[in-house]
């Protein structure tokens, strides 16, 4: 079971995780550009879905990812073909 949070029309963030998903999360958003400056889209729940299944980020790791935080920009990938898993 996850919760949902039900954001109010003016927030534009929130904290979402594996068990905890807000009203936003299904909205496609832009997450990062490639080598190109073409933007790379993110839908918050279907990464968090990959959490529920014990997936890590992409580049977890690496030496570039620090193993205190998961969630720096460095553990979801440096190169064009990571950045899009």
């Amino acid at each position: 079971m996850i919760e949902l949070v039900e954001l109010h029309q003016s927030e534009t963030w929130f904290g979402s995780h594996s068990r905890l998903y807000d009203s936003l999360d299904s909205s496609s958003v832009q997450k990062g550009t490639d080598s190109k400056g073409k933007s790379i889209m993110q839908r918050a729940h279907v990464h968090e879905i990959g959490h529920l299944l014990c997936l890590g980020h992409v580049d977890e790791g690496k030496p570039h990812c620090p193993l205190a935080n998961t969630n720096s920009s460095a553990c979801y990938g440096v190169s064009d073909q990571d950045k899009i898993l």
